[in-house]
């Protein structure tokens, strides 16, 4: 097996393991929180998602111990989720989020050992996709749960854990940190990486929701996700050097387009709720053209996700920034 394709299996599993933990942390406070008129101490599981600012003590170089560390915890963290209530849940996937973010932000300028890349950011961009693939699956395995998150699929997170240990063992994250004092463009990077990341979990890891969401055909929303997800995958490994020849002008273009096609789902599958209480309760309707066609057009569009984290990704390695 090719060292680039370790390369991606590992950001794959770490994503999915992200959008797996993040995903659990939301529902878990919003479930304890969902018969509250205010918010309780409970909403301060969303600290979590501040983790990184440990690395603000690591200005230079990672200490290996650091980064097992936060592995030993994400192992044990996402391999007893399955088996906890939500209010065990809330604590385990708050430490198994902490330390992924910490994870991410380590192994952001890793590279195969022995090899050495200039660019990583399509490597990382496929483990997006790849992820992207795996939580579908997961989710059709059990109807739209998640199957690793249930105590008969617990079996596949602990896997997921030890796998990803070991493809640890085979990158090198002791990244050269720039002598360079001004880095810019570094805010906005992350910024948007978090951007797509959020979009990733909200929409494409679960199309489930987007097909019950706009009443649309499950089968089809579902493949059309997944294909898209593979074919930019083995795009990225196999012509990687086709999206360096994409120009910044089409590049804006494509993410335009998603957007608009995003932003008119949204609005073609708005429902009309009565105005006066007691009126006749709101009832969506059947689809029409008007609501299918950005519909498509988005789930075409979406890959642009991976473009723009492979050009992130490629900023933030040029930039060569330390840890903190």
């Amino acid at each position: 097996m090719r060292k680039s394709t370790l390369f991606i299996i590992a950001f794959g599993i770490l994503f999915l393991l992200f959008i797996q933990m993040a995903g659990t942390l939301v529902e878990s406070i919003y479930i304890l929180d969902l018969m509250h008129t205010s918010l309780d101490e409970k909403a301060l599981g969303t600290l979590f998602f501040f983790t990184p600012v440990l690395l603000l003590f690591f200005r230079h170089k990672v200490p290996n111990l650091l980064v097992w560390s936060m592995l030993g915890l994400l192992f044990f963290a996402r391999g007893v989720t399955p088996y906890l209530d939500t209010s065990g849940r809330l604590l385990a996937s708050g430490l198994g989020t902490g330390s992924l973010l910490v994870l991410l932000g380590l192994l952001a300028a890793a590279k195969p050992k022995g090899e050495a890349l200039p660019q990583t950011g399509w490597g990382i961009s496929a483990g997006l996709a790849l992820a992207v693939s795996l939580s579908v699956l997961l989710r059709t395995l059990n109807f739209s749960v998640d199957y690793s998150l249930t105590s008969a699929g617990s079996w596949v997170g602990w896997g997921l854990g030890l796998l990803l240990a070991w493809l640890l063992t085979r990158l090198d994250w002791q990244g050269e940190t720039s002598q360079q004092q001004q880095k810019k463009g570094l805010t906005s990077a992350v910024l948007g990486i978090f951007l797509i990341l959020t979009l990733v979990y909200f929409a494409f890891s679960a199309p489930a929701v987007i097909a019950r969401w706009t009443a649309g055909n499950y089968p089809l929303i579902v493949s059309a996700v997944s294909l898209m997800a593979v074919i930019w995958a083995w795009l990225a490994v196999g012509q990687p050097g086709w999206v360096t020849r994409l120009p910044r002008s089409g590049l804006i273009l494509w993410n335009l387009a998603f957007t608009l096609s995003l932003v008119g789902t949204i609005l073609a599958q708005r429902v009309a709720f009565p105005q006066v209480p007691g009126n006749v309760t709101a009832a969506a309707g059947g689809i029409s053209v008007i609501q299918t066609v950005p519909l498509i057009l988005m789930l075409l569009l979406f890959p642009v996700l991976f473009v723009d984290m492979m050009v992130l990704i490629n900023h933030i390695h040029q930039q060569a920034p330390s840890p903190a």
